[in-house]
């Protein structure tokens, strides 16, 4: 369902952006230097758009596919609530495993998993991140 709903809103957005793109093709066609200046604006923001939401779903499809080759016995069980004290011990396991070996993509997927249980997004991201770039070693 989750994907499903990402997959509409990206496509929302690309038609948005393909809208202000044309718009900023049309402003560059004027004889006015302001509303040119203008136009070039409108023509970079669709692209650092287009750029960002590729780059997030492609995160997205990689980090679920890195979950699919996660052993289950690494993945945190249905049963932990997040911001529970179970979180928490699932944290601290993941992060010792990591730290006897950092080189393991599978080691920082579980440290990722293991902030967003406790509610640390930013630290959940950049674990993330980490273990998208060791994967792709």
């Amino acid at each position: 369902m989750a994907k499903r709903i990402a997959f509409i809103l990206t496509a929302v957005l690309l038609v948005y952006l393909g809208f202000a793109f044309s718009r900023g093709i049309d402003l560059l066609r004027t004889d006015n230097g302001s509303v040119k200046l203008l136009g070039l604006c409108v023509l970079v923001l669709p692209m650092l758009g287009g750029w960002l939401v590729i780059r997030e779903v492609r995160f997205g499809f990689k980090s679920s596919q890195m979950g699919q080759q996660v052993s289950e016995n690494l993945l945190p069980s249905r049963e932990i609530k997040p911001r529970s004290p179970q979180a928490d011990e699932y944290l601290e396991g993941a992060v010792a495993r990591t730290k006897e070996a950092q080189e393991v993509w599978q080691n920082w997927f579980c440290v990722a998993l293991g902030y967003d249980l406790v509610g640390e997004r930013k630290l959940a991201r950049e674990s993330m991140q980490y273990a998208v770039e060791l994967y792709a070693k």
